[in-house]
């Protein structure tokens, strides 16, 4: 069970995306990143309550709250703003191609803290999933739309490159931990739909705080507005599909068929932001490929 919660939260994250993409095009990053994070964990906490009740609470203690607010941050404070960092220095096809590169960096921290490793033809499946989402993510069409969307420009310092690597390198290395910290937190704590409310709750003060010193750069339009709510119940479904899927399987793997996401945001683009300007290429059709034949090559490893 744990595969297929991992491949239907890939598939949330998929569509999450695209219906992101399309608010990006009428609404502040900041500000709607913040909406993301408060309906996410208004809408999870809601369902919590249904499914799970208040009887887990009374099992709570300091430790897994402390633990889950460490998953949420480098996920979402943490994470997200580096890698928004690295997208303002290098665009945001480069920056992906770097933040794609997690599964190796979950492999060998969960090995590290939780005594995981993974078979050959696990790591085999890994590489490919890697290589693909590099070829997605570099993809010169793509690149230009992104750079056109985010208003960035393509000519940039040497020390800009350099601290965009290290950035997306960082934001990387933050998502390859925070499920370190959820596998963690549910050991002592298993409920994951508490677990992942909590996690996102611990996020929502921060990013208050943000918009505070930051007020929103531009205005939003109410067709955007309704775009990023709808990616908020996406990705809030998706986010509580990943916790039951860490639940049961090994970080690395989860993470790597989470990488799945990144041939169906290709196929689902042009339908839901238009086909003038997300197209499908030879480049995206390889990338995409790659990362299909890695997660079948990491299904089969069991």
């Amino acid at each position: 069970m744990g595969i297929m919660w991992a491949l239907l939260s890939a598939l949330g994250f998929a569509l999450f995306q695209t219906a992101n993409r399309r608010a990006g095009l009428g609404i502040d990053v900041l500000f709607g990143t913040f909406l993301l994070i408060l309906i996410s964990a208004l809408v999870l906490t809601g369902v919590a309550l249904a499914v799970e009740g208040l009887t887990p609470l009374r099992q709570f203690s300091l430790f897994p709250l402390a633990i889950f607010s460490l998953a949420g941050l480098f996920h979402y404070a943490f994470g997200w703003t580096l890698l928004g960092l690295s997208q303002r220095e290098l665009g945001a096809a480069r920056a992906g191609a770097l933040v794609g590169i997690s599964p190796l960096f979950a492999v060998a921290i969960a090995w590290i803290t939780l005594g995981e490793h993974l078979p050959s033809l696990a790591l085999l499946g890994v590489a490919a999933i890697v290589a693909g989402v590099y070829l997605v993510s570099t993809d010169s069409r793509l690149k230009e739309f992104l750079i056109m969307g985010l208003r960035i420009s393509t000519q940039v310092s040497t020390s800009h490159l350099s601290r965009g690597i290290w950035w997306g390198l960082g934001a990387a290395v933050c998502w390859a931990i925070d499920p370190v910290f959820v596998r963690w937190g549910l050991r002592a704590f298993p409920f994951p739909l508490w677990g992942a409310a909590l996690s996102l709750l611990a996020c929502v003060g921060i990013y208050g705080g943000l918009l505070r010193i930051r007020r929103p750069a531009r205005s939003s339009s109410p067709h955007a507005l309704g775009w990023q709510i709808l990616a908020a119940l996406l990705v809030a479904l998706a986010t509580w599909l990943k916790w039951l899927a860490l639940q049961q399987v090994s970080v690395g793997i989860v993470l790597a068929l989470g990488r799945l996401s990144v041939p169906l945001v290709v196929l689902l683009s042009p339908l839901i932001v238009g086909r003038s300007i997300e197209r499908l290429t030879l480049r995206l059709g390889i990338g995409a490929g790659l990362i299909t034949l890695g997660t079948f090559l990491l299904i089969g490893s069991g």
